[in-house]
Parts: C-alpha cells; sequence; structure tokens
C-alpha cells in the first residue's frame, strides 16, 4: 500500500470511529441539559475543559509525541519503560497540582461549589501514562483500528453511566454539583476501561518488540520527548483553550453585560451547547493530522502536505457551513429551544478554523518548527482574553463566539504564511475556489431546503429535517468534489479498495 493510502485509510478508520465517539458523547449532554436543567450543564461544563483536556491529551496530543518517538526509533522495551516512566512522573504532577489546588481554580472560575467535582477531575490524569503510551505504540505501527476501539470503547462506558448518574441525581433531589463531581467519576471509569482493552492487545503481541538497548542518552530521550507532548499537546487542545478562557472570563463579563449571577450561569450554559459540536466537527481534521505522523516521519512529501491542507479545508468548512445551516433545528433538537442558535452558529466557524489550525501545525512540526509555535498560541491565547473583556459586555455570549473566530484567525493567517515559506509551496487558488464554490452550493442548497420544514415542530418531528438536510449536504459536497475534480477520482476508489 502506498504511503498516501495509509495515512488516508488510517485517517478514515479514526473519523468514524471518532464521529461514533462524538455521536455518544453528544447524547449524555441531551438528558443532562433536559433534565438537569442549563445549570446542570453549566456545573458539568465547568470542569468539562480539565475532562476534555486529559481525554484529547490520552486520544491526540501524547500519543502523537509517542507515535513520533516510536516511529524515529527503533522500538524496543528499554524505549517502551522509558516513555512510559517519563509520562507516569508528568501524570503524577499534573494530579497532584489540580487536586491540591481545586479550591483556588474553582476561585478563579468564579464558584467555590466547583471544588470537589475539579478534584475527582483531576483522577484521569493518574490513567494518562498507561493509555497513551499504548494509544501511540499502536499508532506508531499504523494500527488505527485499535485506537478506534479503544475511543468507541471508553465514550460507551462514560456515557451509560453519565445519563445513569443524571436521572440519580435529579431524581433523589441532591446537588446539582455532586452530578459534576460523579461524572467526573464516570468519565474515569471509562478510561480505565479502554486502558484493559488496549492493555490485553498489548499482552497479546508484545513478544513482537525489538529487546536491543537505545544509545540514546535518558535525559536526551525526555528532552525530545517532552518537547514533542509539549507541542502536540498545544496543537490539539486550542479547543480547550478557548473553553478556559471563557470558564475564567465569561461569568463576571456576563454580569457587566447586565445578567445576574445566576442568570449568567444559565447564559454560559446555552453558549456551552455548542462546545460538542465543535468537537463533533473538529474529527476529520484530528484524525487526518494523527494518522499523518508516522508518514511524515518516513517520508517528508510535498504533495502529501498539499493533499492534506486541501482536504482539511474542503471537508472542515463542508462541516462548518453545515451546522451553521442545520444549526436552527438541531438546538431545539438537542435543548429544546431556540436560545442561542445564532451565537452557536458563529462558534461553528471555529470547526472551519481550528482544523486548518491541526493540520498546518503537524505539517510545521515536520518541518522542525516545533518550539517556535507556542509564541504564537499565546497570542491567540491573548487576542481571545483582549475580545472577550471587549466584546461580551456589549454582546453577551455572541461577543464571546466573535472573540474565538477573532483569536482563532490570526493563528490560521499566522501558520499557514509559515508554512508556505517555510515549503516554499504556492497555492492552487483554483483549487479554494472551486471548494468555496463548493460548499456555497451545499449551503444554499441546505437553506433553501430547511425552508420546507418548521423550526417549531416538536422534537420527534425535527429529528426528520436535521437528518434528511445533513444526508443532502453531504451528498452535495460529494457530488460536487466528483464533478469538479477536486481530488484525482482514483484516489478514493484505492483508499476504499484497500480498505475494505
Amino acid at each position: 500500500m502506498s504511503e498516501t493510502n495509509k495515512w488516508m485509510r488510517g485517517a478514515i478508520i479514526l473519523t468514524i470511529t471518532g464521529f461514533i465517539s462524538r455521536i455518544l458523547g453528544m447524547i449524555y449532554r441531551v438528558p443532562l441539559q433536559n433534565i438537569a436543567g442549563d445549570e446542570g450543564l453549566y456545573v458539568y461544563q465547568q470542569i468539562y475543559p480539565l475532562l476534555s483536556l486529559a481525554i484529547i491529551l490520552s486520544l491526540y496530543g501524547i500519543p502523537s509525541a509517542v507515535a513520533q518517538q516510536f516511529s524515529e526509533n527503533q522500538p524496543s522495551r528499554q524505549l517502551f519503560t522509558r516513555v512510559f516512566y517519563l509520562l507516569t512522573g508528568l501524570g503524577i504532577l499534573s494530579w497532584l497540582g489540580i487536586y491540591l489546588f481545586a479550591e483556588t481554580w474553582a476561585l478563579l472560575m468564579g464558584d467555590l461549589q466547583l471544588t470537589k467535582p475539579i478534584q475527582m477531575s483531576s483522577f484521569m490524569f493518574l490513567l494518562l501514562p498507561m493509555i497513551s503510551l499504548l494509544r501511540g505504540y499502536f499508532q506508531s505501527y499504523e494500527e488505527t483500528h485499535l485506537v478506534g476501539i479503544s475511543q468507541v470503547v471508553e465514550q460507551f462506558v462514560r456515557v451509560i453511566l453519565i445519563i445513569g448518574i443524571t436521572f440519580y441525581v435529579v431524581s433523589t433531589n441532591r446537588s446539582l454539583y455532586e452530578l459534576g463531581t460523579l461524572a467526573a467519576l464516570a468519565t474515569i471509569i471509562g478510561t480505565f476501561v479502554a486502558v484493559i482493552y488496549l492493555g490485553i492487545k498489548f499482552l497479546l503481541r508484545k513478544n513482537s518488540m525489538e529487546t536491543p538497548t537505545s544509545k540514546i542518552p535518558f535525559r536526551q530521550t525526555a528532552k525530545w520527548f517532552f518537547a514533542g507532548v509539549f507541542i502536540y499537546s498545544l496543537t490539539y487542545v486550542l479547543h480547550l483553550i478557548f473553553q478556559a478562557v471563557d470558564v475564567m472570563t465569561m461569568i463576571p463579563l456576563l454580569q457587566e453585560h447586565g445578567w445576574s449571577f445566576e442568570e449568567s450561569k444559565v447564559q454560559k450554559g446555552i453558549f456551552d451547547r455548542g462546545n460538542p459540536m465543535i468537537q463533533l466537527g473538529l474529527v476529520f481534521g484530528s484524525s487526518l493530522a494523527f494518522a499523518l505522523i508516522p508518514s511524515l516521519q518516513s517520508k517528508r512529501k510535498q504533495g502529501e502536505a498539499v493533499q492534506a491542507i486541501q482536504m482539511t479545508f474542503l471537508f472542515s468548512l463542508a462541516a462548518s457551513a453545515g451546522l451553521i445551516a442545520i444549526m436552527p433545528f438541531l438546538n431545539p433538537l438537542f435543548y429544546l429551544d431556540q436560545q442561542g442558535t445564532t451565537a452557536i452558529q458563529w462558534l461553528m466557524l471555529l470547526v472551519f478554523l481550528l482544523s486548518l489550525i491541526i493540520t498546518f501545525s503537524v505539517l510545521l512540526q515536520s518541518t522542525g518548527y516545533k518550539q517556535q509555535q507556542f509564541k504564537w498560541i499565546v497570542l491567540m491565547f491573548a487576542v481571545k482574553i483582549a475580545c472577550n473583556f471587549w466584546l461580551i459586555p456589549i454582546y453577551g455570549i455572541l461577543g464571546a463566539s466573535i472573540a474565538s473566530i477573532l483569536s482563532a484567525t490570526t493563528l490560521v493567517i499566522i501558520y499557514g504564511w509559515i508554512w508556505l515559506k517555510r515549503a516554499g509551496i504556492h497555492l492552487d487558488l483554483l483549487f479554494y475556489v472551486k471548494a468555496m464554490i463548493t460548499i456555497g452550493f451545499m449551503y444554499v442548497i441546505v437553506v433553501l431546503g430547511a425552508q420546507l420544514f418548521s423550526i417549531h415542530a416538536t422534537r420527534l418531528f425535527l429529528i426528520v429535517p436535521t437528518i434528511l438536510l445533513s444526508f443532502i449536504g453531504v451528498m452535495m459536497v460529494l457530488i460536487m468534489t466528483w464533478a469538479m475534480k477536486l481530488f484525482p477520482k482514483s484516489l478514493l476508489q484505492n483508499i476504499l479498495k484497500r480498505s475494505r
């Protein structure tokens, strides 16, 4: 199988399993909000960035660094052991830093009652070493199906437990903050089950690992590894940076806008409806970038890099436009009302922007531009904070959405310019013009089709236009992609043939 077909096949497998996992992840938010209300969703979303940080680090960030280590060096038991010790130290330090200072974090969030949920969330970081090491190990051998299955297993267990916990807490009139604590425990249990699954798979094949010792000093291994962990992790948690800024700033700024403290919590809960939809949309970009890593380490092809950017641009823009078009149906379908629809629609542009950032970042790392990326991420972080303080007091939650778009656009422009300069590549402007025509055509068709349905229908009847319009949107993109010859027609045929 060609190198291109390998990473493309890996991206497809991870995308499919990622979509399944994200859909499962969206399922539990529906009963969570419907039963516990927007305040219950607020409590969970206040600790969710912490849980999501651990989840994304264990799925993409740290495994990417592990896969890079195993791709650049001959996999050996010594290297495996070294990486495990390094990750264990990182996990313990993270757990201590969060658990011991949970009250401080809660005060920064403006709600001291979040202390116990934060403490429970901290235990996720003790599971990071093993789950991350195993996923990175299997990814280095391009066994993406095992990584994908572990993700689905983890999410399935988590969803079942959180739904059950939500019913239990509300029916027994317990505190909504206890719901946050138990939901964090459910996430920990789900990850533990995934560790067991991958551990069994690893034990069945560990004898195939090479045994020669490495001549590279331990200190040098640690330096390279932590540099990789830091940069890859930042790349994949950019959405969480936005959420973290919002967690720390939105409540007081919404009060400046004119809401009371209780009303601000509800508004923050409404705003947070968009986050799981962004994560769903980001699946393709994250999966494509993750699948690229072993290929780029072995062979730095400009053709593969250009193709990765083009695919990310087309399909992530399609995801953003599609979510915007059907949001008037998605919002009441999931959350029973239309509150915050406009703000959430603006927020969906992050799917497109963050997908491009992730892919650009991985490609820049393959050219040796690693630690230098940190200063630009700090700049994006600063722009987001400044725009929050500027826009939220004026526009409320819509201001938070616009602030995220402005800061992400800043980083896209910077990364794109640096990559084009370092790679010496000229953009194929005709492709991007055709891609935008394709997405524009799809968007118009979906919006026109939406006029045939009422957004005030019952939840049961909202399912029909949501599924139908989504299907129409996907078909329009595929048909236009084929008709306008955006990619070689043989590419998808070869990938699908190899994937059987």
